[in-house]
């Protein structure tokens, strides 16, 4: 669905590619860079590391910006989620209606007939029973249905929230993460601390957020995926309310037609 293409698509490129400075060195651990041993620094080198310093803290800045517009991204995505299930609601109880308003009347045309054909007494008290047991039935079955749609409908919106949930805490989780990294390189710049060192310290915490990232992003459950397995139960709640409406209905015709028969044999006896 939408909503992992939104996070698929907010690329750990698309946030660090502006807080990287290029660099043809290997990237190096914090620990193994900390232990490099510096040379007192050449005006060229203590250029480079303001540059890469400055650089970093306005990208930072941008992260930040980013961040913002994901957050946004995130919130307009679920709202969309929200009103697409509602809208799909409100179609389905439209349908509903228009075919339990056809079937209402099917049946009241059927009772109809079968009130003419009740001459006595015995055979109209049966006619009677059976329209009682067959509006009962209807309305259980109708319930029944009802209540597998409230719950499907609980079902997505709790899926939906929780996406969201786990891909903000994934975004928040990789934004701290980042901020880290940035911290500690402006840490080494006000150490005085050289240009390369600096980035390949930025960049080995870097690499460590964004497979992170990438690990809590994978990890998140699609909602259209959790959306098939509720459909399905949905539709096994439908086909046990209907079976149970069939067994009552033909257990109702059953005894219609018995008590005619015995109305009968009376009538002939007489």
């Amino acid at each position: 669905m939408k909503s992992n293409n939104i996070l698929q698509n907010l690329t750990v490129a698309a946030l660090t590619a502006s807080l990287c400075v290029p660099s043809s060195a290997l990237a190096q651990t914090r620990l193994d860079a900390s232990a490099t041993v510096r040379a007192k620094p050449e005006a060229s080198s203590v250029a480079d590391r303001a540059r890469v310093c400055t650089g970093l803290e306005n990208r930072v800045r941008l992260l930040e910006t980013r961040y913002a517009e994901l957050q946004k991204r995130l919130e307009a995505n679920q709202g969309a989620q929200k009103d697409r299930l509602e809208s799909l609601r409100n179609e389905r109880l439209d349908h509903a209606k228009t075919r339990q308003d056809k079937e209402n009347t099917n049946r009241n045309t059927q009772f109809t007939k079968l009130e003419a054909l009740a001459k006595t007494d015995a055979r109209k008290a049966a006619v009677v029973e059976f329209k009682m047991t067959v509006e009962t039935a209807v309305t259980v079955r109708r319930e029944a249905f009802r209540a597998a749609d409230e719950t499907f409908k609980a079902q997505m919106r709790s899926a939906a929230d929780n996406w969201k949930t786990s891909a903000s805490d994934a975004a928040a989780n990789f934004r701290a993460a980042v901020q880290t990294a940035a911290d500690g390189a402006l840490t080494l710049c006000k150490s005085g601390d050289d240009a390369e060192l600096i980035r390949t310290a930025f960049q080995a915490d870097l690499e460590t957020a964004r497979m992170q990232f990438q690990n809590d992003r994978k990890s998140l459950t699609r909602v259209g995926d959790q959306a098939k397995a509720y459909a399905h139960s949905r539709k096994e709640a439908y086909a046990t309310a209907f079976a149970d409406f069939k067994i009552t209905l033909e257990a109702a015709r059953i005894a219609l037609k018995a008590a005619f028969a015995a109305d009968a044999s009376k009538t002939v006896s007489n």
